[in-house]
């Protein structure tokens, strides 16, 4: 007897047909929605459905959600993104760096939407900047494509050497004083940028529609560049409110240093009142906090508080404080579809807003 040939099922021939479809398109070019595959092949949407995954899972194409599904080009034979760190302890939830661990998370699920690989590369000798390791430097080539974050911005030694690799390179700018400095190095990469500067003109406008009129500032930095204060200023002068050079301080981010700050303002509140105080730090917040507490002062009632950003479990605090999340996983994210997309461009910039959450505090 002559074996019957096994037919093969209907999405698995329709993926074929699409398939050799796909080789005619290029890289980023948008495909079938399930709508499309179900009038074009007369198939259900459970079946047009399974085709697709079938199809993104052999590595043709990728979808993202509220976008549609795109071609996606092969990467089997190239290295995978790198994401460049100080020591791998930066994304630990115990020790590490919220925004790096954000930031390298948005990457993360970026690149498992697409069925690729971003990997950690570790530059320096624990989590010491001075210790450059160059041999981990000097193995990326200009076939690599590296995501590089903020943290060694300062460091010219660790610039020239990365810089003379060539590689495509995607920098997470989170607009640092230090940032403008240095803008030869990074003129030529494809960068993402977090505005913290508009983000505190919006959290000065915010105050000022609550009918705040003067607004103190617990500073890390009074850097005349430097986005939070520079921001600060910018929003004052928007809203026609008033700079008090008195209710701007500087200092250390601690909780016990910044409790000690607010209560410095709070002293001369009687000749240099304050209805609203913002922090640069989520940890000045709670210190200002306690100390406006301390003195019985009511939050929001007498004094709005407000954080440049969102950690420490702002949202769970005894009094959950209104704060600004400065959307790192949404920079990881964006980066990592730079490269995704085949749309990495020397010189060109992405803007990332960060949000306002408003809680009890304001």
């Amino acid at each position: 007897m002559i074996a019957e040939s096994v037919k093969k099922p209907r999405y698995l021939e329709i993926a074929g047909q699409l398939k050799e479809h796909i080789t005619t398109l290029n890289s980023g070019d948008a495909f079938h929605s399930e709508s499309e595959i179900c009038r074009q092949f007369n198939v259900s949407r459970m079946t047009a459905n399974r085709i697709l995954n079938y199809l993104g899972d052999e590595g043709y194409i990728f979808r993202e959600q509220g976008r549609g599904t795109f071609v996606k080009r092969n990467f089997q034979a190239e290295r995978p993104v790198k994401y460049i760190f100080p020591d791998a302890g930066f994304t630990s939830s115990a020790n590490g760096d919220v925004y790096c661990r954000e930031g390298f998370g948005g990457a993360l699920e970026a690149a498992k939407s697409a069925n690729l690989e971003v990997e950690q590369l570790i530059v320096s000798v624990g989590r010491k900047y001075s210790k450059i390791n160059l041999s981990a430097i000097k193995s990326l080539s200009t076939e690599d494509k590296v995501i590089l974050p903020y943290y060694y911005l300062h460091r010219s030694d660790f610039l020239d050497a990365f810089s003379s690799r060539n590689c495509q390179t995607v920098f997470i700018h989170r607009q640092m004083q230090i940032d403008i400095a240095l803008r030869e190095y990074y003129q030529n990469w494809h960068t993402v940028m977090i505005d913290r500067c508009a983000a505190m003109r919006n959290v000065v406008s915010y105050l000022a529609g609550k009918r705040r009129k003067r607004i103190a500032f617990l500073n890390y930095t009074a850097h005349p560049d430097a986005p939070f204060y520079k921001g600060f200023i910018e929003g004052l002068a928007e809203n026609n409110l008033p700079y008090i050079p008195e209710l701007s301080l500087t200092g250390n981010y601690a909780i016990d240093f910044s409790y000690n700050s607010a209560m410095q303002l709070i002293m001369c509140r009687k000749f240099r009142p304050f209805d609203a105080l913002i922090t640069m730090y989520a940890s000045q917040a709670i210190g200002a906090i306690q100390a406006l507490h301390d003195s019985g002062i009511k939050v929001p009632e007498d004094v709005a508080v407000v954080s440049c950003t969102d950690e420490q479990h702002l949202e769970s605090y005894i009094q959950p404080v209104t704060a600004v999340n400065l959307r790192y996983a949404e920079a990881g994210r964006i980066a990592m579809n730079i490269f995704n997309e085949d749309c990495y461009t020397p010189g060109a910039t992405e803007i990332v807003t960060p949000e306002l959450i408003e809680r009890e505090t304001s």
